[in-house]
């Protein structure tokens, strides 16, 4: 702080020298004594013209010891204005407030103006100031001190208020050319106010519209040549690049929004009219796409709902004509489980049809059908059941109709018919016992006593019963396959 602490602490070494060389010399050399008290930087001219305050007398050195003389009263430093040591201590405060006023609000904006930073001559008051009002703090004349640092102030302050208010008409003209986009004259103002105080944030903002102008200009005339031309996406591309560069367009943003509005207008209307078209062709996977893109581009539907109702029509009877051609195809392969395999997967969406309901009835008795004569084929056993004979004559009779509506259920129903006729023609059977045990058949009849007798039964489930005087009864069950001549033998032969 304006060297304050070294001088302050020279002159407390001084004033120790004087009080120690009061007692002990004699006034011969009380002129040389006097000599610490003085201090010891010279003020340049310049600086005594601008500092009123008084000034300690100068003291020539010399090299000869003085002779001794009579003791006289010692000189005392000549206090500000008479006032007593004591007394300086109320400016102290004061002295030390304004040095930091000066640091903290003159200093800092002194720097911040480079054409007074450059003036040296300038710079050279302020330093003597400086200078001068450290040597009254050294030699604890606080009030002198204090209008030192307040003419400082002043002067400093001044100073800067002349440069401020140069800089700010310089910049009134840069704004103005800057509003008619009147570059030279902007960047020759804009380089004087440089001058004064480059690190200015109007004059840094300025430098970079104007290092970016050109750039800016040359998106602005790219956008608007694009939108001329309807090229709304150039357009809006172009004012997006001047988003990253230095500009001051205020509605930038909204312009780019009404381009959005103006393009989504434009796809709108577009898409539509295609949309349109496409249905008149009946080019559904098209129709597909373009409603897909609508729904992206965020248009309403309220926009093409009679659009959308004609396409789902359109869709449903194209879809029920596919399915149809697929079933056609599957019953004309005489392939009933993949027929019934599509009535499944689509019966949700078109089981309300007429004619989708009515194939799919028919396509259901068929591969039953196909179903119920296959199980029948694949276990003939079961038909030496009468009940299971009596329900496959049946199942011939159910299917009649519809046999000429598939080969594999003709072919197979011929198969189960024949199979069942072979069940009407009686095979023999011979029955061998020892002549005393009398045999009868279940439900057929009887085959008395013999030794070996050949009766003609059907082919079925037979139960033979033999029975002795004496004897168990002996039960014998029997199949009888078509085609296929067999023998039994039955005899009573375990007594009571």
């Amino acid at each position: 702080m304006l060297e304050v602490d070294l001088l302050e602490a020279k002159a407390r070494k001084r004033r120790l020298y004087f009080a120690v060389a009061s007692g002990l010399l004699i006034s011969g050399l009380a002129i040389v004594l006097v000599l610490p008290l003085v201090p010891e930087t010279k003020l340049e001219p310049v600086i005594s013209k601008l500092d009123n305050s008084p000034e300690i007398p100068e003291v020539n050195i010399k090299p000869n010891v003085a002779q001794p003389v009579e003791p006289k009263p010692l000189p005392r430093p000549i206090p500000s204005q008479q006032i007593k040591q004591e007394d300086q201590s109320e400016f102290k405060e004061q002295f030390f407030a304004a040095v930091k006023t000066y640091d903290e609000e003159v200093r800092p904006n002194i720097q911040k103006y480079r054409s007074i930073a450059s003036d040296q001559e300038f710079m050279t008051v302020m330093a003597g100031y400086q200078q001068n009002a450290a040597a009254r703090a050294a030699q604890n004349q606080y009030r002198d001190g204090l209008e030192i640092v307040q003419k400082m102030t002043q002067v400093g302050s001044d100073r800067i208020g002349i440069e401020k208010e140069r800089l700010e008409k310089i910049l009134e003209k840069v704004a103005a050319a800057w509003a008619t986009k009147d570059i030279d004259i902007a960047s020759a103002s804009l380089e004087a106010a440089r001058l004064i105080s480059p690190n200015n944030t109007e004059i840094v903002k300025y430098s970079d519209l104007l290092s970016d102008w050109p750039e800016v200009n040359n998106r602005l005339e790219n956008a608007a040549a694009n939108e001329a031309q309807g090229n709304i996406v150039g357009a809006i591309k172009s004012l997006q690049q001047i988003a990253n560069l230095n500009h001051d367009i205020n509605n930038l943003a909204s312009r780019i929004d009404a381009l959005k509005a103006k393009q989504k207008n434009i796809l709108e209307s577009r898409l539509i009219e295609q949309l349109f078209a496409a249905l008149e062709k009946s080019d559904l996977p098209l129709a597909a796409e373009l409603i897909q893109r609508l729904r992206k581009a965020g248009i309403p539907e309220s926009s093409y709902a009679h659009l959308i109702t004609d396409y789902e029509k359109k869709k449903y009877d194209s879809d029920l004509l596919a399915v149809s051609k697929t079933i056609d195809s599957a019953i004309v392969s005489d392939n009933w489980a993949q027929a019934k395999e599509l009535i499944d997967q689509n019966q949700k969406v078109f089981g309300g049809e007429p004619r989708f309901k009515a194939r799919a009835e028919a396509i259901y008795k068929v591969y039953g059908g196909i179903q119920d004569v296959s199980k029948a084929l694949a276990k003939p056993d079961e038909l030496l059941s009468s009940r299971v004979r009596a329900n496959i004559h049946n199942l011939l009779e159910q299917i009649a109709p519809d046999l000429n509506m598939s080969a594999q259920l003709k072919t197979k129903a011929g198969q189960l018919s024949d199979l069942l006729s072979t069940y009407r023609a009686k095979v023999p059977v011979t029955v061998i016992s020892d002549g005393l045990t009398y045999i009868e058949v279940k439900s057929v009849g009887k085959v008395g006593e013999t030794t070996g007798r050949v009766v003609e039964l059907l082919p079925g489930k037979y139960l033979f019963i033999g029975k002795k005087a004496g004897h168990v009864s002996k039960q014998i069950e029997l199949n009888v396959k078509p085609k296929t001549p067999t023998q039994i033998e039955v005899i009573a032969d375990e007594p009571i």
